[in-house]
């Protein structure tokens, strides 16, 4: 049972109360005054009473002036669904159904065993004595031209490069890297060789001119000393 049928019978039965005391009130007062006169006066008691009753019972106090006729507040006249509207006591509307949810989109199915079977191709590798240089990817921009470079160093071991003034630790394994061994290799270099290995230092670009290596490598390829090796 819904609330407003909850107040429809709370009301009925304080109206019917009220009834029965203005029945009780017209009795009385036919003994004392005219027929008309009791009549009023029971009307007027049902009225209150009824009133009354509903306000302290039932919590509702509508009189007929503020827009309710006799039968609405009793519950005799069945309120229709726009007149409840109009008097504010249209039943809750029912919860709005949930939004259906939404479908999360097929996974991407996995790829096939003979895709993944698929071999790579093959690298190709040159046997020729250039390519056993090692790579210069990405050099292909650089200035000048690269010099010619070595696999491995010579003979099992490699020149100390650190005996050239501005070449340190990293900076030698840097040039052994690009193939870059010996004292001889780098006093060979032309303008453009040096041009290239200059550009091509990362993190120390320019030091082969800014040093002068190729005057010191040619000394130390000769078997001499340089002021920068001497105080090592």
């Amino acid at each position: 049972m819904t609330q407003t049928d909850k107040d429809n019978s709370c009301t009925i039965v304080c109206w019917g109360l009220a009834g029965l005391g203005g029945l009780g009130v017209l009795i009385i007062a036919m003994q004392g005054v005219w027929f008309i006169v009791a009549l009023i006066l029971g009307l007027a008691f049902a009225a209150w009473f009824g009133l009354l009753l509903q306000k302290k019972i039932c919590g509702v106090f509508s009189a007929p002036w503020e827009g309710q006729s006799i039968g609405e507040l009793t519950g005799i006249e069945k309120l229709s669904p726009q007149r409840k509207r109009e008097l504010g006591l249209e039943d809750e509307a029912p919860a709005p159904a949930p939004a259906p949810k939404s479908t999360a989109p097929a996974p991407a199915p996995a790829p096939s065993a003979r895709a993944e079977a698929a071999p790579k191709p093959a690298e190709t590798t040159s046997k020729t004595g250039a390519d056993k240089a090692p790579p210069t990817a990405g050099m292909s921009d650089s200035p000048g031209k690269k010099p010619e470079a070595l696999e491995k160093p010579r003979g099992g071991g490699a020149d100390d490069l650190k005996k050239i003034k501005g070449v340190g630790p990293k900076l030698e394994k840097l040039l052994n890297s690009l193939g870059f061994y010996h004292y001889d290799q780098i006093a060979n270099w032309t303008a453009d060789e040096i041009a290239w290995v200059d550009a091509n230092l990362e993190g120390f670009r320019g030091r082969v001119t800014r040093d002068d290596w190729v005057s010191q490598a040619k000394t130390l390829a000769a078997g001499g000393e340089t002021e920068f090796s001497k105080r090592q």
